[in-house]
């Protein structure tokens, strides 16, 4: 099975914002994320309180898949960035 990639509409926006802003692949935030994809298979990049994360996280659940959840408000991750996006 082809593996799929779900990135939320934060994560996302900060990727765009950090590829455009010139963010360096040294900065821990493109590093995480670079490390991240490349150790597993299928990744959500969610909020638990959004809802299309909550479906996303539900469609490989019905799949029976286990996708790598990363819940960026509950790791206080990014916080920084995606403030500077509000």
């Amino acid at each position: 099975m082809a593996a799929r990639l779900f990135i939320s509409g934060a994560m996302a926006a900060f990727l765009c914002l950090a590829s455009l802003s010139g963010a360096s692949d040294t900065t821990p935030e493109v590093a995480f994320v670079k490390k991240t994809i490349s150790s597993h298979h299928v990744i959500i990049f969610s909020k638990s309180y959004c809802p299309f994360c909550r479906r996303a996280k539900a469609v490989f659940k019905e799949l029976n898949q286990v996708p790598h959840v990363i819940e960026l408000n509950e790791r206080g991750l990014f916080t920084k960035s995606l403030m500077m996006l509000s």
